[in-house]
């Protein structure tokens, strides 16, 4: 009777260890996903101020002689990005900005009257590629800016911007 009792409470400490074990390791994998999400969140966060900053060099004006350079953020703006804290980016993100011209569709008669007959519009693409807390997280979003009713020859405070997408990349791209 006295070795049943003993192997019945060794089986209970057994399964009592097991659980133990397995609950440590559900903890342990559950605060990896959370801190890649977090990473994840923060870089693409950095790619979005960096997407903001592009706006701001488009609006004023400053996209002549910059396009399809890679440009530092803050660098044409002034604008300022904490770095290397445990819940910042390890990296100032970068973007390149490139300049496109399609015709502009006249859809009424008082458009057709008052635009001129060349009138084009401007479409700008934006890809931006923004760092997390670890310089090997990394994030490229892509959007397109339109100023849209705005003449060639002042800037345009009023215009249209639309996510387009973002992923994670797994190596750079060699031009950048």
């Amino acid at each position: 009777m006295r070795g049943m009792a003993l192997l019945s409470c060794v089986q209970i400490l057994f399964a009592a260890s097991l659980l133990m074990m397995s609950s440590g390791l559900m903890l342990t994998e559950s605060a990896l996903l959370s801190s890649h999400t977090q990473e994840k969140n923060i870089a693409l966060q950095a790619a979005q101020s960096a997407l903001a900053d592009a706006r701001v060099v488009i609006s004023k004006g400053l996209v002549e002689g910059i396009t399809n350079k890679n440009i530092v953020y803050g660098s044409l703006t002034g604008n300022r990005l904490q770095l290397g804290g445990r819940l910042q980016p390890k990296q100032l993100p970068r973007y390149r900005i490139q300049q496109f011209e399609f015709p502009h569709k006249k859809n009424t008669m008082t458009e057709e009257a008052s635009a001129p007959q060349s009138a084009n519009r401007l479409l700008y693409r934006v890809t931006v590629l923004a760092y997390g807390a670890q310089s090997s997280t990394k994030v490229m979003l892509e959007s397109d800016f339109s100023k849209v009713g705005c003449g060639q020859e002042y800037a345009c405070e009023n215009f249209s911007l639309r996510r387009l997408n973002w992923r994670l990349l797994d190596q750079l791209p060699a031009d950048w």
